[in-house]
């Protein structure tokens, strides 16, 4: 889905990708950027799992665990600012994806707020437009929650303004980040077949992956899981 209703929103969301099938597959080294999240271990050793098994002999990759800047128990300012830092500049640097996994709200990535939506933040007004705004996969929750009444959600902004992101996979919902792995096993692995097929395709294919091999028994990531942005994006084969 696309949601929005204002042109100026529209035009910047088209513009987007349009660039991004136009330059994307002519990047001479394709990069994937990584924030991993410290409340569970899970979230780093699933980073690592996708790295190994999908990207690392066909990307520059680069992975930041936020267990990496903390001391003890304390993580400061100092540490979070270099953080967002180093995610934002990814944003900024044609990434060709940048993946999330971990903790979220419908405004925010982990609990530390490393990203977050807020306007009276002003962490959005530092993103620039660029030949290509990354496609994102943020494997956590609530990132999607589009149909909220009163505010709008982080997957919402990333899409709509210049810059952010050209697309996001993310889910509308509470998810469970072990039934989760699932999906984001088999979209990394339809994103790295070098098929040529739209975003909305490899969506779909994942999902199917999960129905068949496990039976239907994980509905919530079939259901919550969705495509913010043009299912019709092609993503051209190697």
């Amino acid at each position: 889905c696309i949601p929005t209703n204002k042109p100026e929103e529209l035009d910047c969301i088209l513009n987007k990708i349009i660039s991004f099938e136009n330059n994307y597959h002519q990047l001479k080294s394709p990069s994937v950027f990584i924030l991993s999240d410290n409340d569970l271990p899970l979230y780093s050793e699933q980073a690592e799992i996708y790295i190994r098994e999908f990207l690392e002999n066909k990307y520059f990759v680069k992975h930041i665990s936020l267990s990496e800047f903390i001391s003890g128990s304390e993580f400061n300012e100092i540490a979070k600012r270099k953080i967002e830092s180093k995610l934002i500049d990814a944003f900024n640097d044609n990434t060709q994806n940048i993946q999330f996994i971990g903790h979220g709200g419908i405004r925010v990535w982990c609990h530390e707020e490393i990203l977050n939506s807020r306007l009276s933040v002003g962490q959005f007004q530092r993103f620039t437009t660029n030949s290509l705004s990354p496609i994102v996969f943020a494997f956590t929750c609530w990132n999607g929650y589009f149909d909220h009444p009163e505010m709008e959600c982080i997957a919402e902004r990333l899409l709509e303004i210049n810059g952010g992101a050209t697309a996001i996979v993310t889910s509308t919902r509470n998810q469970n980040p072990y039934e989760n792995h699932h999906f984001a096993n088999e979209l990394n692995r339809f994103f790295t077949s070098g098929q040529t097929m739209t975003l909305g395709e490899m969506v779909t294919k994942a999902k199917n992956k999960i129905l068949i091999s496990y039976h239907g028994e994980y509905p919530e990531v079939i259901y919550n899981n969705i495509l913010i942005g043009d299912p019709g994006l092609i993503l051209s084969g190697e």
